[in-house]
């Protein structure tokens, strides 16, 4: 089920979990900026049991793209100015990101993630 809004304005969407009735909060978009769909959004709103690994799943999985863009954004360019073909960033947690410099000019980013705070 799509994004429905009532008539007080509140927004709602199905959890994909559960099927329960969830109202959106803006607080929850800006959490999880990179989740799009309504009900996948809803599902990360949702306090049912059943889907906790899978909501860890999704949070991982934002934490990973954020880190990503982070490294990707300061480094590209660095190499690029440096002629470096491979650089490696580790945070203070142990995550890392490896990008390398192709032959064409493209980046490309590897991660691993150990720790999140």
């Amino acid at each position: 089920m799509a994004e429905q809004t009532l008539d007080n304005g509140i927004k709602t969407a199905t959890c994909k979990i559960c099927g329960q009735t969830v109202m959106l909060q803006e607080e929850t978009r800006e959490m999880y900026p990179s989740i799009t769909d309504p009900d996948e959004l809803a599902s990360m709103a949702c306090q049912c049991e059943g889907g906790e690994k899978w909501r860890e799943a999704k949070r991982q999985e934002a934490i990973n793209m954020a880190f990503v863009k982070y490294a990707e954004r300061g480094l590209a360019d660095f190499m690029r100015e440096n002629s470096y073909k491979r650089v490696m960033v580790v945070d203070e947690n142990g995550n890392t990101a490896s990008l390398w410099r192709m032959e064409k000019g493209d980046i490309k980013i590897t991660t691993s993630l150990k720790k999140i705070i």
